[in-house]
This record gives C-alpha cells, sequence and structure tokens, in this order.
C-alpha cells in the first residue's frame, strides 16, 4: 500500500513542479530579453525585513525594504537617472513570436520584467524579483495544504478507521436511525469526522494565519509604491509644465535639456506604474489560478487514498467486504467534498478577500492623457502668445 500511495503521490508532484518550474522565462520567449531577465534575478537581490522563514508548516515572507525616491527629493538629478532607464521600456523589442508550448502568462511576465529593466539597477529591479518571489510563496502554501497535508490527513483518518474497527466490538448493537449492526461500521464515519476537525484546524489556522500576514504585507508595499510612483509623477508633470519660468534666453540649451527630462520623466513614471499593476495582475492570476489546480490534483488524490483504504478495510473484513467499501467510498465523499468543497473553498480566492485594491492608486487615476493635453496645449498657447507680441511690435 506504501508504494501504491508514493505512485499516487507522484502525479500531483510532477504537477507542482510544472506549474512553478525555474527558468521557464528563457523558455517561454526564446530572445535576447529572456537572457536579461534571468541574469537580473540573479542580480537583484532583495532585503526583507526580519520575519520567520516559516510559521508552524507554512511559509511567511518579509516585507521588502524597496529604495524608492521621495518627492521631496526628486530633483532633476533624480529625474535624469530614472529617465536613463526608460529606454529599456521604450527601446528594447518583445518577440512577436513566442513559442506556443508554455503558459502565455510566462511570456507576459517576460516581457513586464524585461520592460521595468529587471537587473538594470533601476528602482524596480527590486520590485520585480520581490513579487515573483512573493507569488512563489502563496503557491508553495496552497500546494502544501491542497496537494501535501490534505491527502496526508486523509490517510491518517483511513489508517484511525481501520484500528478503530479493531477497539470497537464485533457484536451487534442497536444504532439510531439505522437499526441494530455491529458497531464497527461507525470507524469510517469516526476516522472521516476527525480528519474533517484536523482539517479545519490547520485551515483556519496556521494556513489562513500564514497567507493572511503574507497579503497584508504585499498590500501595504503596494500602497506606499503605488502612492510614491504618482506623488513623483506630479513631481515631475509640474517641472515640466513650468519649466521655462527659471530660465532666460541664454540658458536655451538647459531649457531643452531639462524640459525634455521632465516630460519624458512623468510619461515614464505613469508607464512604471501601469506596468507594476500589470506585472501584479499577472501575479496574481497565477497565484489563483494555480491554487485552483491544486485544488482539483489534491481533491481526486484525496479520494483516491480513500477508496484505497476501503479496499483495504474490504479485505480485512471479508465477510462485510461490500459493506466496508461502500462506507469508507461514502465517508470519503464526506470527507473530500466537504474539506475542498467547504472547508478550503476559499483558498482560491484569498488574496481578493484580503488585497484592498481600491486603495491602491492605479494607472487611471493619474490621468495621463489629460496632463499631456494640458501640458501640449499651454505650450502652444505659449508659442502662439509670444509669436503674435512680436509681430505687434
Amino acid at each position: 500500500m506504501e508504494v501504491f500511495i508514493r505512485i499516487l503521490l507522484f502525479l500531483p508532484r510532477l504537477l507542482g513542479r510544472v506549474v512553478s518550474r525555474s527558468g521557464s522565462v528563457r523558455k517561454a520567449t526564446g530572445n535576447l530579453v529572456a537572457d536579461a531577465v534571468e541574469r537580473g534575478k540573479d542580480e537583484t537581490k532583495v532585503e526583507l525585513t526580519p520575519h520567520r522563514a516559516y510559521t508552524f508548516l507554512f511559509r511567511e515572507l518579509g516585507r521588502p525594504r524597496m529604495e524608492v525616491v521621495s518627492a521631496s527629493n526628486f530633483d532633476l538629478e533624480a529625474a535624469t537617472e530614472m529617465v536613463s532607464h526608460a529606454e529599456t521600456y521604450f527601446r528594447t523589442p518583445f518577440s512577436l513570436f513566442p513559442p506556443g508550448s508554455l503558459f502565455y502568462e510566462e511570456v507576459e511576465r517576460a516581457e513586464i520584467e524585461a520592460s521595468l529593466g529587471l537587473g538594470t539597477g533601476s528602482e524596480d529591479s527590486a520590485f520585480v524579483v520581490w513579487s515573483t518571489e512573493f507569488r512563489k510563496v502563496l503557491n508553495d502554501n496552497a500546494r502544501r495544504l491542497l496537494l501535501w497535508y490534505t491527502p496526508t490527513i486523509a490517510l491518517i483518518s483511513a489508517v484511525i478507521a481501520l484500528g478503530v474497527q479493531f477497539m470497537l466490538p464485533t457484536n451487534a448493537v442497536v444504532l439510531p436511525i439505522i437499526g441494530e449492526r455491529s458497531a464497527q461500521i461507525l470507524a469510517w464515519p469516526i476516522g472521516a469526522l476527525l480528519g474533517l476537525l484536523i482539517l479545519t484546524l490547520i485551515y483556519q489556522w496556521p494556513y489562513k494565519f500564514a497567507q493572511q500576514r503574507n497579503l497584508l504585507g504585499f498590500d501595504n508595499t503596494i500602497t506606499s509604491r503605488f502612492s510614491q510612483l504618482n506623488q513623483n509623477f506630479q513631481v515631475a508633470k509640474r517641472q515640466a509644465l513650468n519649466v521655462e519660468r527659471n530660465k532666460r534666453m541664454n540658458q536655451v540649451e538647459e531649457l531643452k535639456d531639462e524640459a525634455a527630462i521632465w516630460t519624458l520623466g512623468y510619461h515614464w513614471l505613469a508607464q512604471r506604474l501601469l506596468l507594476s499593476e500589470r506585472l501584479v495582475r499577472n501575479q496574481m492570476y497565477q497565484a489563483n489560478r494555480n491554487a485552483t489546480l491544486y485544488l482539483a490534483g489534491g481533491f481526486v488524490l484525496t479520494l483516491t487514498i480513500l477508496v484505497v483504504g476501503g479496499i483495504v478495510s474490504a479485505m480485512l473484513f471479508p465477510d462485510r467486504a461490500g459493506e466496508e467499501l461502500l462506507l469508507a467510498i461514502g465517508s470519503g465523499l464526506v470527507f473530500t467534498v466537504s474539506g475542498y468543497g467547504a472547508v478550503m473553498t476559499g483558498v482560491s480566492g484569498e488574496t481578493r478577500r484580503v488585497l484592498e485594491e481600491n486603495e491602491w492608486f492605479r494607472f487611471e487615476r493619474t490621468e495621463l492623457d489629460r496632463a499631456i493635453a494640458e501640458h501640449v496645449g499651454e505650450d502652444k498657447l505659449q508659442i502662439i502668445t509670444f509669436r503674435d507680441r512680436n509681430r505687434l511690435e
């Protein structure tokens, strides 16, 4: 039986490796952008706040310490440094013909990571690396709960049920509803009930505790990052609109350079915000999709384990083999459906319940279109005003 269980566990283990495999970006894109992404992951390090790598059974990820220029320090020098990284977005091509053998979200993620300048030393590199690590922690916790711990609890429940049968009296007793039967038929319901209690405890305490702490840390990081990008966007937009007010005719070259930097700066800040949103969406999609796959795989595996337990029970008690098999399958269905369909039904939707995206400063709220219209309109108005004034003079 142990060998059979190991064979059954091989399939979800293989599925987990396929879903969370490393190095897939290179295969998914097949171009120089992927090479840059792979190098960036090795070169970019993210410092985390003090944290426990593991709580009881599950992982926790500390909050990242990422350097971002504050609005009060966002001067011309900082803007010049920032726009030097914009070329990775505006000039780096991406593959129009990626291989179709892997998941598309990995192709999209590689494109976003390259656009944000992963591995170039930009402010975004650490955020890109950390968001991927965060998704891996979410995936790892969901995989542990759905593919490993729950089937293990099912196996323990089956062993308990078999052991209880030898402990209960073999003589017939009067049972409520079903009448006079052997007390041993209660073994499988008892095992299923104990298993559900253990599963509920693990899900409600260590799993939800770890996941919610991870998600709240993620929420705080996103809120802070998006807000800071917006503040710098407002600074750059204001500077771009007013740069000529502090210049004279003998400073035309300086005026030209500063105007270009600030204008490109607020365009690039808006694009960084949009790319960051797309990266968050990509990571959250993968986390939720993987949780759904783990749930489906764990459901099948758990039910299979309990059916095998029923077959073993039928072999141990051949005088009531049919009844033992039906009891095991029935109890197994109750355990599996209740566990995956009721107790842990919220695993794939946990991110949506915890994260408050309405508190994030999203790209749509930057009103980039209005900023461009205001900027260009004001510049054209000044050109016409000075042209007509010179004609009159």
